[in-house]
């Protein structure tokens, strides 16, 4: 009877542990005008995605339009007309319920059009 408790215990907590599996990753990459993070949270009940866009040319005076694409084995986003804020950087929070999550080795491909035809393309790669 003491075993079998033992066991029931010790399966208990296991199983436990294994349902708490919180993540975190982020991904990282910058070009010649653009830098770019793509952040992952997972808690038990919930995922987040971040991904950031900041300018960084030489265009002080430089406001938008923006347009960006991503892709990652756990979903894509984009957006066109964005206007950048004062501070240079575009945020975009999604949040969510799946269970997914990207790899370490992954590789996170950005496409960032600005200026009418100014193009750039950024490779997002894990740094966590």
């Amino acid at each position: 009877m003491r075993n079998a408790l033992i066991l029931i215990v010790f399966v208990l907590v296991i199983f436990t542990i294994g349902c708490t599996d919180n993540a975190a990753m982020k991904y990282k990459g910058e070009g010649e005008n653009w830098a770019a993070e793509f952040d992952y949270h997972k808690t038990q009940s919930s995922t987040e995605t971040v991904f950031k866009l900041s300018y960084k040319g030489s265009d002080s005076n430089f406001s938008g339009p923006v347009s960006y694409s991503y892709t990652s084995s756990i979903g894509k986003g984009e957006a066109s007309g964005i206007m950048l804020p004062n501070n240079k950087t575009i945020v975009d929070r999604t949040p969510g319920t799946g269970f997914a999550k990207p790899s370490k080795e992954e590789e996170i491909q950005v496409k960032v059009n600005w200026n009418n035809g100014s193009t750039e393309s950024i490779m997002l790669k894990s740094i966590k």
